[in-house]
């Protein structure tokens, strides 16, 4: 009896696993889309109102001394800066979303300031109605949980720095 027990649950999550799959298929995509799952298509000022939303929260009641990322100034840097950066460090970048997203891939440490590391993608949201930038997110795959630790460690002194707005 526990054989036919083990039988089923695993031929259960194999045909499970399999109609996710199918589901994920570029044919199915709208039967997915209707039944409220990915892939989310929402427009960059839908994507904009709904961070704006989810960002009220956690507003402050006191004004950012200062809005540092990465070299760049939220709220105030435009797409032609950053790309103006990208193609003075020679990256590959490239923009999606009517030009409110800009991915650069394979990102020297010499290109960010106060980098020990390189990155592999760093990432720019811009605000579809002005197109300043609202965001800058990088990713690092790969690293070892004690390396990414001190690579996270090492960037707390900064961190607390922008926050006093030095």
């Amino acid at each position: 009896m526990t054989r036919w027990f083990v039988v089923r649950v695993g031929g259960a999550a194999l045909c499970g696993t399999a109609l996710i799959g199918l589901l994920h298929l570029p044919a199915a995509r709208p039967l997915l889309a209707w039944l409220g799952a990915c892939p989310v298509r929402a427009t960059p000022t839908a994507t904009e109102r709904a961070r704006a939303h989810a960002l009220v929260r956690l507003r402050g009641t006191v004004a950012a001394p200062a809005r540092p990322a990465l070299g760049f100034t939220l709220d105030t840097t435009t797409l032609a800066d950053v790309r103006a950066w990208a193609d003075g460090h020679r990256l590959a970048c490239a923009a999606s979303m009517q030009d409110t997203l800009l991915k650069c891939d394979g990102v020297p440490a010499a290109a960010i300031p106060g980098a020990k590391a390189p990155v592999d993608e760093v990432a720019f949201g811009f605000r579809a109605s002005d197109g300043r930038l609202a965001s800058v997110t990088t990713i690092t795959a790969g690293l070892a949980a004690s390396a990414a630790s001190a690579r996270l460690r090492s960037q707390i002194p900064a961190m607390i720095a922008s926050l006093d707005g030095k």
